[in-house]
């Protein structure tokens, strides 16, 4: 099986449990692709090998986890909501897209490097009102 290509090096990455990497916690019971290469790693969905996003360093991981919780912050008050169709979530995400000139395909926190990472961030601490509408 192959997995994603490393964000930081290129390098292949190779299936690898929890139970290898940590020594104690919920991370034990996951599964991860991690980089042959540079030891980057990302987590697989639960109760799969599909990855979450492409392999990475710390200081993406960090990024990529901040503008996680930033972006999460913004739409979970309106779980269960609809807007033009969509739930809350995906109407936030075609909107992100939009405004970082993406594709909502391409659009995925787990691929972004450093730079995309920080741009997400930034996007979620500007008013409301000046973001764009997916439509």
């Amino acid at each position: 099986m192959t997995g994603p290509r490393c964000l930081d090096c290129g390098g292949a990455s190779v299936l690898t449990p929890g139970t290898e990497l940590f020594s104690y916690g919920a991370e034990r019971d996951l599964m991860y692709w991690v980089c042959e290469d540079c030891f980057a790693r990302v987590r697989c969905h639960d109760g799969s090998t599909r990855p979450m996003g492409r392999p990475a360093g710390r200081s993406t991981a960090l990024l990529r986890r901040e503008a996680h919780l930033l972006f999460d912050a913004i739409w979970s008050p309106c779980a269960g909501s609809m807007i033009d169709g969509m739930s809350a979530r995906e109407w936030l995400y075609h909107a992100l897209a939009t405004d970082l000139g993406l594709s909502r395909d391409r659009c995925h926190i787990g691929m972004f490097n450093d730079e995309m990472c920080r741009r997400v961030i930034a996007w979620c601490q500007i008013p409301r009102a000046r973001r764009k509408s997916p439509r």
